[in-house]
């Protein structure tokens, strides 16, 4: 009998489908203000 380690397997190239959310969902745009040069936060929504 031959190991199962040394076979060959398909890689999955398909998307990972999320349990939670449904397939079409969009997250909400996110805005950001800058502090200073090169630091910015998230506003609250």
């Amino acid at each position: 009998m031959r190991s199962r380690r040394r076979q060959l397997r398909r890689i999955a190239n398909d998307k990972i489908r999320s349990p939670v959310r449904p397939a079409d969902y969009v997250p909400p745009k996110r805005s950001y203000r800058e502090v200073a040069p090169g630091h910015v936060y998230q506003l609250p929504q």
